[in-house]
């Protein structure tokens, strides 16, 4: 018996041989590219065969020693090598190869709106374009005035807008960028009123404008109102306006626009108010006495003493030319020109008569005794006076002395003598007569 013990144990020993290591992977690719999103490729094992206890030595491309695990997480895209040595020291090798998507890529082209949004609508946009991940992508928008999924953006203002853009997978990729509006269009504006009113003197009323904001290469838009005149409706500033509403829209390079409005007042008119006196006698018949007292008002005067005044006639006399009262006036035309302090005037004419001359007429009656002689007949005359012209009743001067109210005139002696018919103005004429 002893005899076969030991070729059967040999036998034993020689039959007792491990399986061959087989080495299988779930090998995940990695989502998004590094700088899209988490590194999150994965080589997952499943080894047969060979004798357990395993020991894994792995390798990347680039040298780097991985963790000696079954399974490798976080892992970036690349070539990754495995020998696997089971506890008898038989080996099996294997090669992995991590992909990425291409990078998730986004550029955008920014607008600035064209106006402040006191001037024009906000037009500001943003044009963007994606590339690279997986698509389809989403949006997702921050900023005032966005439509929140929308991949490009218009009506925007000024402001920081900032998108996020997510693929398929859940890359992302974030980008900001800042729109500025322009400067607001402002108009400076010196406006003057009218020195005269329109009936005193010509329109004289300014508008001076200085614009600035906006987009230079302004165009000017004006129309008036209220009465106003005078406006060159592209221009941009205005001289000899008239009082009255003027209104501007001042329009830049791009559109945008700025209202605004002025009045223009101007003084009442120069006016000047008189009272004539007309000539008591004729020039004939008695010293001038006509008279024009005259009062101005309107315009920049405060006091008579702030207007000028010059005098004119046509056949008239006696005229102190810059003095406002006129007094001691023969018959004629009289014309003023009142000016006030701004050069503004106003003018008015009046035409002073004056009555007929008083004419005295005498004639002479002889009392005595027959020959109308009055030296021979040692009697008295009697004048008879045929007044008229002037103003009745008349009253009767006899050689400078006696005065009486009626005529004829008695006994009278014989010699020259002068009478004086003086009518109820006191205007005179004489006449001699002898008897």
């Amino acid at each position: 018996m002893k005899n076969w013990v030991l070729p059967i144990l040999l036998l034993l020993s020689v039959i007792t041989v491990s399986a061959q290591i087989n080495i299988t992977a779930a090998v995940t690719d990695l989502s998004c590219h590094p700088n899209n999103g988490p590194i999150d490729g994965s080589i997952d094992l499943n080894v047969q065969g060979g004798v357990t206890p395993y020991q894994y030595n792995w390798l990347a491309d680039d040298g780097t020693v991985l963790p000696s695990n079954s399974s490798q997480t976080e892992l970036e895209a690349g070539t990754y090598h495995v020998t696997v040595t089971d506890s008898n020291g038989d080996t099996a090798f294997s090669t992995y190869s991590l992909t990425m998507p291409t990078e998730l890529k986004l550029s955008g082209t920014p607008s600035n709106p064209d106006c402040h949004p006191f001037n024009g609508a906000q037009n500001g946009r943003i044009d963007i374009e994606v590339s690279g991940g997986t698509p389809p992508y989403t949006y997702s928008w921050t900023g005032s005035g966005i439509v929140h999924s929308s991949e490009d953006q218009s009506g925007l203002g000024e402001g920081t807008y900032t998108v996020i853009v997510t693929d398929r997978n859940g890359c992302s990729v974030e980008t900001s960028w800042s729109l500025r509006e322009p400067q607001i269009i402002s108009i400076l504006a010196s406006a003057t009123d009218l020195d005269c009113n329109v009936a005193s003197g010509r329109p004289n009323g300014s508008i001076d404008v200085h614009v600035t904001g906006g987009a230079p290469g302004y165009v000017y838009t004006w129309t008036a109102t209220n009465g106003g005149s005078g406006v060159d409706p592209s221009s941009e500033d205005q001289i000899g306006l008239s009082a009255g509403s003027y209104t501007l829209i001042v329009t830049d390079s791009n559109g945008c626009t700025q209202e605004d409005q002025y009045n223009l007042t101007e003084p009442d008119a120069v006016e000047i108010s008189g009272a004539p006196t007309e000539l008591l006698c004729n020039a004939a018949s008695g010293a001038p006495t006509g008279a024009i007292d005259i009062t101005a008002s309107g315009g920049q005067g405060i006091t008579e003493g702030d207007y000028a005044y010059s005098w004119t006639t046509v056949d008239g006399s006696g005229l102190d030319v810059t003095a406002a009262d006129q007094t001691g006036l023969s018959a004629g035309t009289y014309t003023i020109v009142v000016t006030d302090v701004n050069g503004c005037t106003d003018t008015e004419a009046w035409t002073l008569g004056e009555p007929d001359a008083v004419v005295c007429v005498l004639e002479s009656l002889i009392v005595g005794n027959g020959d109308n002689n009055i030296s021979c007949a040692g009697g008295t005359g009697t004048i008879t006076v045929a007044a008229s012209g002037g103003m009745s009743p008349y009253s009767y001067s006899i050689d400078g002395g006696l005065t009486v109210q009626e005529e004829p005139i008695y006994e009278l002696p014989a010699g020259t003598h002068t009478v004086t018919v003086i009518d109820a103005n006191g205007c005179e004429a004489t006449g001699s007569i002898t008897l």
